[in-house]
C-alpha cells in the first residue's frame, strides 16, 4: 500500500517523532552552509580525527582479509577486549559470552528493548536524555517514564530516584547519556543494579560513557 509520497509507514513508525538533536544539527549544517560561524552541541560527536593507530588496524584488517561476515555477537577477540577494558576501566566483570557488539549505542539499545519490552511495559528513562531512549521504547509498545535529574544532585541517577519510578511493568532503566553521563558510570550503574530497589526485571539498559574519549557511546 502507498501513500501520498510513498509507500504507507507502519503505524508504529508514523507514531514516531522527530528527533530534535537531528533537527537541530540539520539547521547548525544549514547556517553553517550560509557562512554562520556555529557552534554546533547537538549530536555530540568528537570533532577530532580517528586516532593514528585505529586507522592503521582498521587498514591492516582489510589488507588481511578480514571482510567476511563477523559472529552476530561480535568477533571474539573483540568481545574479549570489552571485558578486559570494562574491569580495568571500571571494576565490573563479566564474560566475554555476556557481551553484544553493535554498530552503536542506538541500535544496541532498539534491540534490546525489541527483546525485553512488550507492550505494557515501561522503561525509566533519566531526564534529560537523548531523546532515542524514550522513542524506541514507544516502538516496542513500552511508555518511558522519566526521573528528572538536577543540577543540585549533579545529575547523578540514585537508587532513589529509580525507586519511584518502579512499578510491576518496569522492564528496564535506560541510559544515562550524554549531557547529564559522568566518566565511572558503569560502575555506579553496576551499583545501582545491584541495590535494593532494583529487582530482576529491572536492568540498566547499557553504561554511558566512554572514561578515554570523554564522548557519549550512546545517542
Amino acid at each position: 500500500m502507498r501513500g501520498p509520497t510513498g509507500p504507507k509507514l507502519a503505524a508504529r513508525a508514523r507514531s514516531l517523532e522527530i528527533s530534535p538533536t537531528v533537527a537541530m544539527a540539520a539547521k547548525a549544517r544549514a547556517l553553517r552552509a550560509r557562512g554562520v560561524r556555529v557552534l554546533d552541541f547537538t549530536v555530540g560527536e568528537p570533532d577530532q580525527p580517528t586516532p593514528p593507530h585505529v586507522v592503521a588496524a582498521g587498514k591492516a584488517a582489510v589488507d588481511a582479509g578480514r571482510t567476511k561476515y563477523a559472529p552476530a555477537s561480535g568477533l571474539p577477540e573483540l568481545r574479549s577486549a570489552v571485558v578486559h577494558r570494562y574491569r580495568e576501566d571500571f571494576a565490573v566483570s563479566f564474560a566475554p559470552e555476556d557481551v553484544c557488539v553493535a554498530v552503536g549505542g542506538k541500535q544496541a539499545l532498539a534491540l534490546l528493548y525489541q527483546a525485553i519490552l512488550d507492550r505494557g511495559s515501561e522503561v525509566v528513562v533519566p531526564a534529560p536524555a537523548w531523546p532515542t531512549f524514550a522513542e524506541a521504547a514507544r516502538v516496542a509498545g513500552a511508555t518511558p517514564v522519566f526521573v528528572t535529574l538536577g543540577e543540585k544532585s549533579g545529575f547523578r541517577l540514585t537508587a532513589r530516584a529509580v525507586a519511584g519510578a518502579l512499578t510491576p511493568r518496569t522492564r528496564a532503566v535506560a541510559p544515562q547519556g550524554f549531557p547529564t553521563c559522568w566518566p565511572g558510570s558503569a560502575s555506579r550503574r553496576y551499583s545501582l543494579l545491584h541495590s535494593r530497589p532494583c529487582n530482576a526485571a529491572c536492568r540498566p539498559a547499557s553504561p554511558c560513557c566512554e572514561r578515554s574519549s570523554g564522548s557519549a557511546s550512546t545517542k
